[in-house]
Parts: structure tokens; C-alpha cells; sequence
């Protein structure tokens, strides 16, 4: 079936291709380093106070979320190079195969690390509603 295209795969080709470009890419990271900013400037005012304030709270938040931030960026590489492999392949089912095989490992790895940092990160900050507030709110 030469120049067949399934309807699914040019969906699901768009929402990766958003996922990328505004939701995990700018959206995720921006809330994430604007919490941090806000940890960070509550532990310098503590310090500030005083030199025997503890900061361990704070400094493992920043930790965490540091480490997050890392996580999702380095699935945003890998997910942008695992995409653009398995849309260079010249079969659907070659494509199929490597989407689920290599796109799809790399998009639970970005979805965990995004999981974990909405948990750390204010409510106020995270550009999606909560499980709960889309559950019972929306």
C-alpha cells in the first residue's frame, strides 16, 4: 500500500510533536523552575535571618526537582530522536513497530519525571489541573 497513512498515525505524530514543542518542553519546565525560584528565595530569606535555620527541606526540594527537570530534558531529546528515527523509516509497519518499541519507553519515562515533580510543585504553578480537580471540578 504505497503512500497509505494510516489516520491514527498522523494523530498521534501530532500530539508527540506537541507534546514536545509546548507541554513538556516550555509549560512543565517553566513551572518547575518558577517553584524552584520561589524554594530557593525561601531558603536564602531563612539564611538570611539566620545562619542556624535549617535549609534541609528547601535544599532537598531543590534537589528533587532539579533532578526532574534533568529527567524530563534529557527524555525530550530522547523522544525528539526516537520520533524523527521512526518517522524516517519507510514502512507503517516498520513505523509502528518502532513507536512502540522506542517511542512509546521513552514517553512513560517523561510522563514519570513530570508525575514526580507535580507532586513536589505548588499547585498554584503546574500549567494542568490535578487528577482530582479534573475529577470532581471540572
Amino acid at each position: 500500500m504505497l503512500g497509505y497513512e494510516h489516520p491514527c498515525e498522523s494523530q498521534f505524530l501530532g500530539l508527540t510533536d506537541a507534546l514536545l514543542d509546548t507541554v513538556y518542553g516550555t509549560d512543565f519546565s517553566a513551572a518547575i523552575n518558577a517553584y524552584m525560584s520561589e524554594v530557593a528565595n525561601t531558603a536564602a530569606s531563612k539564611l538570611a535571618v539566620s545562619e542556624h535555620i535549617s535549609v534541609r527541606s528547601e535544599t532537598k526540594t531543590l534537589e528533587k526537582l532539579s533532578s526532574d527537570a534533568d529527567a524530563m530534558s534529557d527524555a525530550i531529546d530522547t523522544l525528539q530522536d526516537a520520533v524523527n528515527a521512526a518517522k524516517a523509516l519507510p514502512t507503517e509497519s516498520e513505523k509502528a513497530v518502532a513507536f512502540h518499541d522506542n517511542v512509546l519507553p521513552v514517553m512513560d519515562a517523561l510522563r514519570a519525571a513530570a508525575d514526580d515533580a507535580e507532586t513536589i510543585c505548588g499547585e498554584d504553578y503546574w500549567p494542568l489541573p490535578s487528577y482530582s480537580k479534573m475529577l470532581y471540578y471540572v
